[in-house]
């Protein structure tokens, strides 16, 4: 009995050692308030989303804003969430395949152009703070936080990184420590045989990548955070956290008390 009771109590230990995220905990004004950002923008049936005018309407909406940013062919960098333009655009391409010119004369939905990040933070100019969600087609090949990086180090506003592969967020603990980093997170869902990724996704899940990304906050799906290792996350480390997709307002007073930030869509909060 007494040998369960020491195995049970490492195990506790080693998950809570993997589990840690950055120390000293820091602060941000990014976060202070409760603050909500607008899920790429704030975009409708008539507004696409991660587009310009969605930003322009978030900024005008005193919103933070959250977009995704992925490296085009050419080495650019681009703001779209989906690996590929399919469900957007109804094309087969991956954003990976094309340079910036081809993929700006793709329209988007509502006919607009699909932005570079350059031409974002222009425009927004620290008006309103910003989460930048990392998206990498290869789990470690950073190539696309280096050219962040060289985006945002010139930049003058409240900015924050997040990303679902860790490796990305080491990059910016090793090159630019200073840069608040968010881990991003959900309950592992798969269907049919387990596979080997899926113990990846497990392990994700369970914030077990965090001595590799060191993260200031954790980003978690708003439907998961009943899940022991989020309520556990709060009630040890109390880091900054994040939930993400937040779709009504009932939902965000629900999440008022569980979180520090909020992403939300489909529905405009009354105070921002």
């Amino acid at each position: 009995m007494i040998a369960w009771i020491v195995t049970a109590a490492c195990v506790l230990c080693v998950w809570l050692l993997l589990m840690l995220p950055a120390f000293p905990k820091r602060g941000w004004a990014a976060f202070y308030g409760k603050k909500y950002f607008a899920h790429r923008g704030l975009h409708d049936e008539n507004v696409c989303e991660n587009s310009m005018q969605a930003f322009r309407l978030a900024v005008q909406a005193g919103c933070g804003i959250e977009l995704d940013v992925h490296m085009t062919q050419d080495g650019q960098l681009c703001v779209f969430h989906d690996d590929t333009l399919k469900r957007l655009c109804g094309r087969e391409e991956a954003i990976r395949d094309m340079t910036m010119e081809a993929l700006r004369s793709v329209p988007l939905p509502d006919g607009q152009t699909i932005p570079a990040l350059e031409e974002v933070l222009e425009w927004v100019r620290g008006r309103v703070p910003l989460i930048v969600e990392i998206k990498s087609p290869e789990i470690g090949n950073c190539a696309v936080s280096e050219k962040l990086w060289q985006c945002l180090e010139n930049y003058r506003g409240d900015y924050l990184v997040q990303s679902f592969d860790p490796f990305q967020l080491r990059w910016f603990k090793k090159h630019a420590p200073w840069v608040i980093r968010g881990q991003l997170a959900q309950k592992c869902r798969y269907e049919g045989p387990f596979r080997f990724r899926y113990l990846l996704q497990m392990m994700a899940g369970n914030l077990l990548f965090n001595r590799i990304s060191a993260p200031d906050y954790i980003a978690y799906r708003q439907e998961d955070t009943k899940k022991y290792c989020y309520r556990m996350m709060r009630r040890v480390y109390r880091p900054g956290l994040a939930v993400w997709t937040v779709r009504s307002a009932a939902e965000a007073e629900k999440m008022k008390e569980i979180s520090d930030a909020i992403i939300f869509e489909n529905f405009r909060p009354e105070k921002m």
